[in-house]
């Protein structure tokens, strides 16, 4: 009976670093995706902007247009995205901004999440991001962001990240476009990090003493992708290695409660 318990013990002990070799070496700790539209100063004099925001889901639409009555004002923000898979990410986002003054309104799509990697891995990272932007009063701009925690918080108890990597197209302003594609790969150690993509859209025109009218729009599109650095090949995947040595295991007490009971 006692060599049985010891057998069930030494097989959980298996199943257990089993199920830890296999675990996934991403962990997201924060899912901060959110697509917004709404005032950009928030200015009791200016035109009354409605707000609205999505968040936290892979499909993310949200639009406002002003009240009627007033100067014909719309924004659109869009996200679409997914880490279902933890090694695999993407999305694509927009936002978008079409105005006559008096205006005030924002639009943003952001991609924004925490992380942890529990063991190394390589990553390549690629991404689109394009601004345009027509009329004056206005600025646009899309960016992407790898950062990790620094081991630092400031006086306000807020973490400190320093960058991985970081680019971002121009800050597009009245009548002008730009747009950028790059690729980074690396390692990245055991720790805490913040992905951000983003895409904005700004349209400030208060003063109506002459009609103006403009539009911006910023997009970008990325894939994200993890590799365990440790992908030395094997002969038996890890998982099934322990489980036979689990097997063996409970295989050695069973036959040696079997010659114990012989032996009386």
């Amino acid at each position: 009976m006692r060599c049985s318990r010891w057998a069930a013990i030494a097989v959980a002990m298996v199943l257990a670093s089993a199920a830890a070799a296999s675990a996934d070496p991403i962990t997201i700790v924060h899912d901060g995706r959110v697509a917004s539209v709404g005032p950009f100063l928030s200015d009791p004099s200016s035109p009354p902007t409605p707000r609205s925001v999505a968040k936290a889901s892979d499909t993310l639409v949200t639009s406002v247009t002003t009240p009627a009555g007033t100067n014909p004002t719309t924004g659109t923000a869009t996200l679409t995205s997914t880490f279902v898979d933890p090694l695999h990410w993407s999305g694509t986002g927009t936002a978008n901004v079409s105005w006559i003054s008096p205006a005030d309104i924002s639009a943003g799509s952001n991609f924004i999440a925490d992380f942890l990697v529990a063991s190394p891995v390589t990553y390549a990272f690629n991404a689109d991001a394009a601004a345009a932007s027509s009329g004056c009063c206005s600025e646009t701009q899309a960016s992407a962001g790898l950062s990790v925690f620094s081991g630092f918080v400031d006086r306000d108890g807020e973490e400190i990240f320093k960058d991985v990597f970081h680019f971002a197209t121009r800050r597009v302003v009245s009548t002008d476009s730009d747009a950028s594609n790059r690729s980074f790969t690396g390692l990245l150690s055991p720790g805490k990090y913040l992905l951000k993509v983003d895409a904005t859209s700004v349209a400030v025109a208060l003063v109506p003493s002459r009609t103006r009218q403009g539009s911006t729009a910023a997009n970008f599109a990325f894939i994200f992708d993890f590799t365990p650095a440790d992908s030395s090949p094997s002969p038996t995947p890890e998982p099934a290695s322990l489980l036979l040595l689990g097997t063996a295991i409970a295989g050695a007490f069973g036959f040696r409660s079997r010659s114990s009971n012989r032996a009386r």
